[in-house]
């Protein structure tokens, strides 16, 4: 139908909607007691009586006869009652009385069912939707009482966090004064052993000149009596005295085979694990990976083996343990990814800001020599502006800098060979007004036992200043680490051997000379290396940084 709102409905019907239909225009009606307005009727054929094949929709009567479907007036004027009433008989007209009695009672039995009908489909409906509401309702009441229970314990958690940053607050400010009071005693200290050290050093050095101006002679007049101490100051002053100082200091500790070591002028930095806490970082990354594919997490007995080393040589020993079912490159594609998401949150370590502080302030030559690439370094960096200026760009060498031939990173000793030149080529060119600074007189700070070794070949002093972890794979063993014996490196790789061509040993030839043998490691409790857990309270006057300048 064109017209689904003026269809009729008869008792098979229900589902249509009902149409007023006009007590006043024509309208067509059945013998079905069906009625249709005459556009409907018109539409469905109904109009034509001309023996065409008529059915009421309705009710899918056939409607054969012409008077099965008449078009007539519901309210009829009385010209029209009088004209179709008029010569029948009584008995007919008694007929369609009754006729139009049962019409009207089957249109009202017809009106109340689909009123019936759509009350129940009302209700039905206002019941689904009340369900609805009130289903909503209790869920966001729910929800409701589930955020005021959230935030109550928010609220609680705050009050307890308030407490206990007030007792940490409490406990620091009494550190605080604990730690100002350890310090003064210290500095007071200090300032009575510094003050003995240079009266003792002033005394030698006067004495000393004048045994060579004067002679023996001059010496046994002098006999026990002598001068105040105050009347060879002037000899105490300048680098040489600072150095018979650090000397004197280093040689009665060490017990070792060196019994003088020169007071240090330049340190020089590994990054990783040292300065920043980037290798907590990359363990972060490899462990992911690690898991990804059922393995479990890297053990420092490993990890030991890839600190300080280049890439390439990292990335095979650490193949031959993962055995991942994965490509060496699919694997670094995932590692990258990674790396580049834990990066840039790396923290200095702690006493880091403090030791750069204070060797700036002293004065002392520092340059940086990392196994990092330039794209990790500025990865790792980046948001550490502050803490790397410290470090001059051309005192910066990384594991990608093509001075460095391929395959002699650490442990070998040429990054920080290279990074004492760039320490000397800054002397240079600023004229030349102070010496160039020797290997021995380089401090190499390190945490892997591979740079400790390169620092060791290199010629120079060390700190390994250790990861817990790595520290703990070493226990027992913390003395060849210190003298780099610990077989990071080969001595044929370089044609070195630690007996030399005579038949003397590394040590021995030494002691006799006085100088490092270079690119050999060293020997146990030499005395050129010393372990520290932490930079945080450096031993300044240990290796006489800062001494000149006090003196």
């Amino acid at each position: 139908m064109s017209q689904p709102a003026c269809r009729p409905r008869c008792g098979n019907d229900l589902q249509v909607s009902r149409l007023d239909i006009s007590q006043e225009a024509p309208q067509l009606t059945t013998t079905t007691s069906h009625i249709f307005c005459i556009s409907c009727s018109d539409g469905l054929g109904l109009s034509n009586s001309n023996g065409g094949a008529r059915i009421c929709p309705a009710c899918e009567t056939h409607l054969i006869n012409p008077d099965d479907a008449v078009v007539t007036q519901l309210n009829p004027t009385e010209d029209y009652k009088t004209s179709v009433l008029s010569g029948l008989s009584p008995g007919i007209i008694m007929e369609c009385a009754g006729r139009g009695l049962a019409f009207y009672s089957y249109q009202t039995t017809q009106e109340i069912v689909y009123q019936e009908f759509l009350a129940k489909s009302l209700t039905e409906k206002y019941s689904t939707l009340s369900s609805q509401m009130d289903k909503i309702i209790n869920d966001a009441n729910a929800e409701i009482t589930n955020l005021r229970e959230k935030l109550s314990a928010v609220h609680m958690d705050q009050r307890h966090l308030e407490q206990k940053n007030h007792e940490l607050v409490t406990a620091y400010k009494e550190k605080s004064r604990s730690q100002q009071q350890i310090q003064k005693l210290y500095q007071s200290l200090k300032s009575q052993v510094m003050a003995s050290h240079v009266q003792t050093a002033a005394s030698d050095d006067a004495e000393n000149t004048l045994q060579t101006v004067t002679g023996s002679r001059l010496i046994d007049r002098l006999g026990t009596s002598r001068a105040p101490q105050s009347q060879y100051a002037q000899f105490s002053a300048g680098h040489r005295g600072a150095e018979q100082i650090h000397s004197r200091q280093r040689s009665s500790g060490s017990g070792g085979i060196t019994a003088h070591l020169p007071a240090i002028r330049a340190c020089l930095f590994d990054m990783d694990g040292l300065l920043i806490d980037s290798e907590d970082w990359y363990t972060v990354c490899t462990n992911e990976v690690l898991r990804e594919y059922g393995k479990p997490d890297l053990p420092w007995d490993i990890k030991a083996q890839l600190q300080g080393r280049p890439g390439p040589e990292a990335g095979r020993i650490f193949s031959e343990w993962a055995q991942l079912p994965i490509s060496r490159a699919d694997f670094m594609t995932k590692s990258v990814a990674l790396q580049r998401k834990y990066f840039p949150r790396t923290q200095p370590l702690p006493g880091v800001r403090a030791l750069l502080s204070t060797l700036q302030a002293a004065h002392t030559h520092i340059a940086l020599a990392t196994s990092s690439h330039a794209g990790n370094f500025g990865l790792k960096t980046g948001h550490l502006t502050d803490l790397f200026a410290a470090f001059p760009e051309d005192n910066r060498v990384l594991g990608d800098d093509p001075r460095i031939p391929p395959g002699r990173g650490k442990p070998a000793p040429d990054i920080y060979l290279l990074a004492l030149d760039t320490v000397n080529a800054r002397l240079r060119r600023d004229g030349g007004s102070e010496r160039e600074i020797t290997p021995a007189e380089c401090l190499v700070i390190e945490d892997s036992v591979p740079g400790v070794e390169a620092g060791r070949r290199a010629g120079m002093q060390v700190v390994w200043c250790p990861h817990p972890g790595l520290l703990n794979e070493y226990r027992s063993r913390e003395k060849e680490v210190l003298a780099g014996l610990t077989g990071q490196h080969k001595d044929e790789d370089e044609g070195l051997k630690t007996v030399d061509k005579a038949g003397d040993t590394v040590g021995a030839k030494e002691e006799s000379t006085g100088e490092r043998v270079k690119g050999a490691p060293g020997e146990i409790d030499d005395g050129w290396a010393v372990l520290l857990p932490t930079l945080e309270g450096f031993p300044y006057e240990r290796y006489g940084i800062g001494v000149a300048n006090k003196l």
